[in-house]
């Protein structure tokens, strides 16, 4: 029981988040191309130290990462779509179960 509860903790968490909307601009050279817009994402993770696995971590055992990555708008709705299906689906009472039996 206790590896599972350590390799729950060791799962990065999430810290932050920035992002951009990048839109090419037009030009009579490239009048012919469409400007796509993509957006430019930054997540910032928060990863504790596999020794500092205990309830009151210290700010000192606690690492922050950045993650960063550029798509067009219909991949970050699909992203984020999947994002939410993941999170409904985690709070279905099976998954609820599993969840306390680890804590």
């Amino acid at each position: 029981m206790f590896a599972v509860d350590a390799a729950t903790h060791a799962l990065p968490h999430f810290a932050g988040l920035s992002w951009r909307l990048d839109v090419p601009r037009a030009s009579r050279a490239n009048a012919a191309l469409t400007a796509v817009p993509t957006y430019s994402v930054k997540l910032t993770l928060a990863e504790v130290h596999p020794s500092s696995v205990e309830p009151a971590v210290s700010p000192a055992a606690v690492k922050l990462r950045d993650v960063t990555f550029s798509c067009p708008p219909e991949t970050l709705v699909a992203l984020a779509t999947a994002i939410e299906a993941a999170v409904r689906q985690s709070e279905m009472p099976p998954y609820r179960r599993v969840a306390r039996m680890i804590r």
